[in-house]
């Protein structure tokens, strides 16, 4: 008698695996920041001394500062009232929202008798969609032509 559970590697399905190898790799290189790049670019160890003051000038150039412990009123306020924070955020509620139908549309268009690959496949032009319009989102936001 043949198992129902024919993909199964040990207790989990292969997709499952995949899930949880792709998940640890996520969490490990969001994390691995904390420790490779430096607090400051005094103490960035692959920058040499001349290398150093120079980016320390264009910090001050950029009236940004070394370190920052405390946020202002001020700022906040001026990110709040910024239309590029708030096209940035639409942006990405878009590309969120645009996630989570193709989804769902998925779902539908599985139901019709499509494999998994016909559906990776017409997928492919949603994803293209939405990568060039983040690319051209993010280009206006900065670049000079939005000011």
């Amino acid at each position: 008698m043949k198992s129902k559970y024919l993909g199964l590697v040990g207790n989990m399905f292969p997709c499952q695996w995949m899930f949880i190898v792709f998940g640890a790799l996520t969490v490990l290189i969001g994390i691995s920041p904390w420790w490779i790049l430096p607090e400051t670019p005094v103490r960035c160890t692959w920058l040499n001394e001349r290398e150093r003051i120079i980016s320390v000038q264009c910090l001050r150039d950029n009236r940004t500062g070394v370190k920052k412990n405390h946020h202002k009123k001020e700022q906040v306020l001026e990110a709040l009232t910024n239309y590029r924070v708030w096209m940035l955020l639409f942006a990405v509620f878009c590309h969120n929202l645009t996630n989570s139908l193709q989804t769902n549309f998925g779902i539908i268009i599985e139901g019709f008798g499509y494999n998994t690959y016909q559906l990776v496949l017409l997928q492919i032009p949603v994803g293209a969609i939405m990568a060039v319009s983040m690319i051209i989102i993010n280009f206006f936001l900065s670049s000079n032509w939005g000011q």
